[in-house]
């Protein structure tokens, strides 16, 4: 741990957002591996798409320094999702099912499920917002689900590999390398788009170890186990809280 001295302090850098995932990108990776002409991160968010691009000038310490201003673009993942909405609300404006309320609630439902799993074009993809019951064949929705084809929902995600493409061949001359970083990045549709499109400009695609990094880490502990030996938990033992849970996970 950095202790609070003047002189742990000075040990204390702040660094950017992007530079702080290339550093987790390149966590692990042998130092004659490290690529020297430089990275681009493509952080792929809910609002924002994010561009910067890095160049590694030392590797014992690593270090690296910005080589491009960053760039950013307004297509993230939460716009998919309001061309959804839209054209569910056109597709249904003479159904029964078209009311704002309705769209709304199926527009969740594609942003929860459908969109963060579509992967092909051939894809037959079925958003569940209703009861066995909720049926009108004649706009797609059959048992409580809304069905739309491959093509319908890559039409979804077009602006948003449209300007991830841009903005990534714009930095082609400084680097060749990209990491998808950001929670967008999960998605398979947009990863295989931009992994096949930037093939012909010879740019690598690739997610550290084969995952997102996100900004936060989500969740909490609900129940914590009683610990007779810590100070805190015998400070407020008259508030302590039996159940059977706690009982059987104890044993």
């Amino acid at each position: 741990m950095i202790p609070d001295t003047p002189r742990g302090r000075s040990r204390v850098k702040f660094v950017t957002e992007g530079e702080a995932s290339l550093h987790y990108c390149l966590h692990g990776i042998s130092l004659d591996d490290i690529n020297k002409d430089g990275y681009v991160i493509a952080d792929l968010g809910g609002g924002t798409l994010d561009f910067s691009t890095y160049r590694v000038i030392a590797t014992n310490p690593l270090r690296i320094e910005e080589i491009c201003a960053a760039r950013c673009e307004l297509q993230g993942s939460t716009f998919v999702t309001a061309r959804a909405k839209e054209f569910i609300k056109e597709k249904l404006k003479s159904s029964k099912y078209g009311s704002d309320q309705l769209v709304k609630q199926i527009g969740e439902r594609f942003d929860e499920t459908t969109k963060m799993i579509f992967r092909d074009t051939n894809d037959v993809c079925l958003i569940p917002f209703g009861s066995i019951l909720d049926k009108d064949l004649e706009n797609g929705i059959r048992s409580g689900k809304l069905k739309l084809s491959g093509d319908e929902v890559a039409t979804f995600f077009k602006p948003s590999i449209a300007a991830s493409l841009a903005a990534i061949v714009n930095f082609a001359n400084e680097s060749s390398n990209v990491y998808l970083v950001g929670g967008f990045s999960a998605s398979p549709y947009l990863k295989a788009q931009l992994k096949e499109r930037l093939l012909a400009f010879n740019i690598n695609v690739a997610c550290p170890d084969g995952q997102t990094v996100a900004k936060f880490s989500y969740g909490m502990a609900l129940v914590v186990i009683y610990d007779a030996a810590d100070p805190e938990h015998l400070a407020r033992i008259k508030s302590i809280h039996s159940s059977l849970w706690a009982k059987s996970s104890s044993r």
